[in-house]
């Protein structure tokens, strides 16, 4: 970013992005013989980095059981997450979608060129689907790339 990151910006479009990606608001539970997802009623968090002696860890208290992190130091805004939430291609559309937001409360004139899904594109339940259950239904002798 050109300029310091105001975190109450950041916090509301990350809970403006989590309406978009409901998905996400999810955190882990041990039962007696399994760890299942449990539906988070808490905000998320926006955590201030110092880039040396503060750690946070996913999933915890630190970011109110949230298996991803959004945090921030100075101009730069960090996000990490937990890989049973979402694959990396997954997670880059909450990113964009935090970050488009993001630009937009600071008064950015920023505009959607169709790549950024937020509230207003349509949300289609395939997005939250397990992709691995797939694999097997198209065959492909060319391999897989």
């Amino acid at each position: 970013m050109s300029e310091p990151v105001n975190p109450a910006y950041l916090l509301q479009t990350v809970k403006d992005a989590l309406l978009r990606f409901p998905y996400l608001m999810v955190g882990i539970e041990a039962t007696r013989t399994q760890y299942v997802y449990r539906l988070l009623t808490q905000d998320p968090v926006v955590l201030p980095f110092d880039g040396h002696t503060t750690r946070y860890t996913i999933g915890s208290q630190d970011t109110n059981g949230y298996l991803f992190l959004v945090g921030y130091h100075g101009n730069e805004i960090f996000m990490e997450y937990q890989h049973s939430i979402s694959d990396g291609r997954g997670f880059e559309e909450f990113i964009r979608c935090v970050l488009f937001n993001y630009l937009r409360h600071c008064g950015y004139a920023v505009e959607n060129d169709g790549t950024v899904r937020t509230l207003d594109t349509f949300y289609s339940v395939e997005e939250s689907e397990d992709a691995y259950q797939h694999l097997d239904e198209h065959y492909s002798d060319a391999g897989i790339y």
